[in-house]
Order: C-alpha cells, then structure tokens, then sequence
C-alpha cells in the first residue's frame, strides 16, 4: 500500500532510495552475520532486514500506519475482483509451466536445464522491463483513465517504446547467441 501511493505521487525518488537504503542495511547485517560465523542464517536474515527496513521506509515516507479493522462489504469487494485475477493467475502460471514436465519425461532432466536456462535468458529482459514499465505507466494511465483519447495514446506509444527496446536487443542476443553463451555461461551450456 505504500509502495503504491508513492508510485501514484509518481515519487519514485523516494523509492529508489528507500530500496537503495534498505539493501545496503540489509547487506551489511549479512556479511557482519556471515563473518560472525552465521552461516546460511546470514542470507535468511539478510532478506528479513531488507523486508523490515523497506516496509518501515515506506511508512514513514507516507505517514500512513494501517488500522486494523474488518469491513465485511469491503472484502465482499476485494474478493470478487481477486478471486477472478487469482484464477487468471493460476491457469497462466499451469500454462506457462505445462512444458516442463514434458520436457523432463521425454528428454530428461539435462535436456530440461538446457530449456530452463535458456527460456530465463528470454524471459529475463522482458520482464524486468515490463515490471518497470508497470511501476511507471498505472500511476501515469491512472492520472488519465477519464480522458480516453490521452490513455490511448500513452498506451501505445509504451507499447511501441518497449518494442523499440526489446526487438534490437533480442536479435542480437540472437545473432550473437553462441559467443554470448560461451562469455556467459561456458562451453558445457552450448547445447543450450
């Protein structure tokens, strides 16, 4: 929720910088953890630190502190909305994944590292900037839902912005791909 109306302030200075503080504490207290010999406690305790510290960064920065209360209209509300994305979410999620186990049975557990790794080299740009893309763009299309024309248009031209990032890039990732394997992975992952 905070996180939220900061990226709705369109604050997101603020964020970087709560994200960038949050790390780096979180990073101190694990190498202090791990040369006091905590061992893989260390790394537990690194992502609960950063987990605590952002959550009360983006507190603070919002002065908003949740009020514990139960509206049985209101999660009526939220529940219809979010049953259905949950649904949505779980047929993707069985979809996407469905080629895996077919992969393992038919060619084996080789073959399907050799598939995963490199369906993560595809998927890896893509996502990452459409997660920033969706961090930016809802508080931006939220600013214009009402003017139909402007929505539109700031859609579009997102869409086409990624597709003038994404498509140079993934061609020559493509055209380049065995030498990027080797840099990036060594010669044993060339089957990939």
């Amino acid at each position: 929720i905070h996180r939220a109306m900061l990226e709705r302030e369109m604050n997101y200075r603020t964020i970087s910088l709560i994200e960038t503080v949050s790390a780096i504490t979180a990073s101190i207290a694990a190498i202090l953890m791990a040369m006091a010999g905590w061992g893989i406690e260390a790394l537990i305790a690194q992502f609960m630190v950063q987990a605590v510290m952002t959550t009360l960064w983006f507190m603070f920065a919002t002065r908003w502190w949740p009020r514990f209360y139960f509206r049985t209209s209101e999660a009526r509300s939220i529940l219809s909305f979010s049953g259905s994305l949950t649904l949505h979410q779980m047929i993707y999620f069985f979809g996407s994944n469905a080629d895996r186990p077919i992969i393992s049975h038919w060619l084996g557990v080789s073959a399907l590292g050799y598939y995963n790794l490199a369906s993560q080299i595809v998927v890896y740009p893509t996502r990452s900037i459409a997660t920033l893309m969706q961090r930016i763009m809802f508080p931006l299309l939220a600013s214009v839902q009402k003017d139909h024309a402007s929505f539109r248009r700031a859609y579009l031209d997102t869409v086409h912005a990624i597709i003038l990032v994404l498509a140079p890039m993934m061609a020559g990732a493509a055209a380049v791909a065995h030498d990027l394997t080797i840099v990036g992975f060594g010669e044993r992952w060339l089957p990939m």
